[in-house]
């Protein structure tokens, strides 16, 4: 259902995908990819979230909001493309991409997509001071561009199990890359033979490196 170009299908029966997906679906399985990268260290996932959020920006972006449209420019005329902002019991399409934008941003060191996110904060800065529960979403995203998320980098042959040890506790202000590849900027030069080390990191500056999951909560915490 994913497309070469990085554009969804939105459905699939008996052998057949017939509708092109909506802003949601390519929001929310970016999102979803992201996340899988983090618990797995697999750089497919993320490179797959980076390709459906390309093709977002390219057919659903706004050129002078900077917002998303809810339907692509690819998809049947309507009288009216509409946006989705307020978040409900589901969280709104375009506050899921201003997050999915900066989390690119910061994993993939790509300064754009960070831009682009923090504009589509800016469109919504008042109401989410006033709206409360219907801003819950772009509250998250507004905090974490504010406060700026912890990058914790474990590169060596234990990357993974260290890494499902750290994300057993709650840490939504940290964003979780690495393994036995040097594949992300961030990785670059943090590989080192026969050891896995842990690096607590934080505006792309790096603290001392640490070799146990209490060492590097520590850091996080402090």
């Amino acid at each position: 259902m994913i497309k070469a170009d990085g554009g969804l299908w939105r459905n699939y029966k008996d052998g057949d995908a017939g509708i092109s997906a909506f802003l949601d679906d390519y929001a929310l399985l970016a999102d979803a990819y992201i996340q899988l990268y983090q618990a797995t260290f697999d750089v497919h996932w993320l490179h797959q979230a980076k390709m459906i959020a390309d093709y977002a920006i390219v057919h659903f972006k706004d050129a002078n909001s900077g917002m998303f449209f809810y339907t692509s420019d690819q998809s049947e005329a309507l009288i009216a493309r509409k946006m989705e902002i307020s978040d409900n019991v589901m969280p709104s399409s375009n506050s899921v991409m201003a997050g999915v934008l900066y989390k690119l941003g910061e994993l993939y060191y790509h300064k754009p997509y960070i831009t682009m996110s923090k504009k589509m904060l800016s469109h919504v800065s008042e109401e989410i001071m006033q709206g409360g529960p219907y801003y819950a979403n772009w509250s998250m995203v507004m905090g974490l561009t504010t406060y700026g998320p912890f990058e914790v980098a474990i590169m060596g042959d234990k990357a993974q199990e260290i890494n499902m040890a750290l994300q057993q506790e709650y840490l939504p202000t940290s964003f979780f890359m690495g393994g036995t590849a040097e594949n992300l900027p961030l990785l670059e030069n943090k590989l080192s033979a026969g050891k896995t080390l842990i690096y607590v990191c934080r505006n792309k500056t790096c603290k001392l490196p640490v070799t146990e999951v209490a060492q590097a909560l520590k850091q996080i915490k402090d």
